[in-house]
Formats: C-alpha cells, structure tokens, sequence
C-alpha cells in the first residue's frame, strides 16, 4: 500500500479548464483531506495481475472488506492521482 499524506486537494477543475463537465465536478475548490492508504495496484493489488472488472460498487465494497479494507472515496481517489502528478512533476523539475 502506498501512504498519500493529509495535505489540500484543489478538487475538480476551475470554470476555465477545458474540457469540463460543469455540472459534474466541484469548480476546483481546496479541500484538506486527512492521510490514507491506497492499494499500489487495481484488485487484486497483485503486480501483473489482471485486474478484477465487471463489479458493482456494492460488490467491490465487499472484496475490500474481506482484506480487511475500505474503498476510497471519490476525493481521496482524486487525491491519490493528483498526488501522483505532482510527485512526477517535482522530480522531471530536478533531474534535467
């Protein structure tokens, strides 16, 4: 699992972004959101597995809950992709 520490989320995208869907996404409001962990990769979180699919959200909630674990929300998700973003635009800054 990876740790995605407490830290603000700018969730959505601002009126200006293109493409936007404005009546499905917060207009790119700052949130702080407490740290959590996210699995590294899709179900079965196994490196080369082929990820589970085809799966309500009802049945997903219960492959987690038998690990033990939790589905993200939709903010941590974002988050977690956001986070990555950002990971990799800092390092692409100091290495030439």
């Amino acid at each position: 699992m990876v740790w995605i520490p407490p830290g603000a989320l700018v969730a959505g995208t601002s009126p200006q972004s293109v493409p936007r869907s404005a009546d499905e996404e917060m207009a790119g409001e700052q949130l702080v959101l407490r740290g959590f962990h996210i699995d590294r990769f899709p179900y079965p979180n196994e490196e080369g597995a082929i990820p589970t699919t085809g799966v309500t959200q009802e049945g997903a909630a219960r492959l987690c809950a038998g690990q033990g674990k939790r589905l993200c929300s939709e903010l941590e998700w974002e988050r977690a992709c956001k986070r990555s973003e950002e990971h990799t635009s800092e390092l692409q800054s100091h290495h030439p």
